[in-house]
């Protein structure tokens, strides 16, 4: 099945081939052989192939640098390589070389991607936040290449686009507001993000915490209609704040040594325990914090039975 890529793009074939259990190698002087880098892997490299079933070598370079100078994941190797295979569609159906850089900066290969970039968004072909960030990319990918001096002098009278700097406003950890001056460029895709509201948690998503009576209705439900497992799952939950990964990861000797190592707070009933890094309870990157856990949550699990009715009044 064609993608909108591929279908906006007539005239040309590329597309990405991925080699599975990819290990690269580097040329060994001393044993005049090519040698296995045994440290890195990918478990699916992308390899960007031309209309005329040749590798397009540029883009490899670069991601082959991704993978190995920077080690990032597969997922992120993968989302680049769609966006470089775009600019390679692009480069194909127009005939224009990767280097095609005249005086007047609008001819530019780099200025046209873009104007195709802004039509699709008005076809409703892009959304402009995919449009922003394929943009971004194909400029850096092109950054890397004059960096690396794959391009020579020659081949560079002109550049690619021009950098300019802006300011964006940050807040620091007092709340204070500030301008911070940042790298940007010409050919920058400006979008307007969805609004943000006062009772949204962004994570991943848009969520919306549960009213009073929401909670109500759902602790109800969970008496009459769940399994004790599933109860404790979420009751941890929703008094709590932990993920799904966390909680389903706690192990039987974190709660015994909650009650046989520690004494609850004094000031709000809890237990505290530590969680991700290296205490075998997951958390979203690994990172370490502190969780809450009220004292009569942690009777119910270990008990592994009762009634909660008269504890979330």
């Amino acid at each position: 099945m064609r993608n909108k890529s591929q279908s906006y793009f007539l005239n040309s074939q590329a597309h990405i081939n991925f080699i599975t259990e990819y290990r690269p190698t580097y040329f060994d002087s001393v044993t005049d052989s090519f040698e296995q880098t045994e440290s890195i892997y990918c478990p699916r490299f992308p390899s960007l192939i031309k209309s005329d079933n040749t590798v397009w070598h540029f883009a490899s370079i670069y991601l082959n640098n991704l993978l190995i100078a920077q080690r990032k994941s597969t997922a992120l190797l993968e989302s680049v390589a769609s966006d470089l295979i775009d600019f390679l569609r692009f480069l194909e159906h127009t005939e224009l070389d990767i280097l095609y850089l005249p005086p007047k900066a609008e001819k530019r290969v780099t200025y046209q991607f873009h104007t195709s970039l802004l039509q699709r968004i008005r076809l409703g072909l892009i959304s402009p936040s995919t449009a922003r960030q394929r943009m971004n990319r194909i400029l850096r990918f092109y950054d890397f290449l004059i960096s690396e001096n794959v391009f020579t002098l020659e081949e560079l009278k002109n550049r690619p686009y021009e950098k300019i700097k802006t300011y964006v406003s940050c807040v620091s950890s007092t709340g204070d507001i500030y301008k911070k001056q940042v790298d940007s460029s010409n050919l920058k895709i400006r979008h307007s993000p969805r609004p943000s509201y006062g009772d949204e948690i962004i994570d991943g998503g848009r969520l919306h915490p549960l009213t009073p009576n929401e909670k109500n209705i759902f602790l109800r439900y969970l008496e009459q209609y769940t399994t004790r497992e599933f109860q404790l799952i979420c009751y941890m939950a929703l008094y709590t704040g932990a993920r799904l990964q966390t909680i389903c990861t706690f192990r039987a000797f974190h709660i015994k040594n909650l009650i046989t190592k520690q004494k609850p707070n004094s000031a709000d009933d809890t237990y505290t325990i530590r969680v991700g890094g290296k205490s075998f309870i997951d958390t979203k990157g690994c990172y370490e914090q502190n969780l809450k856990v009220p004292t009569w949550l942690i009777e119910e699990i270990r008990d592994g039975s009762g009634n909660l009715n008269n504890s979330y009044k």
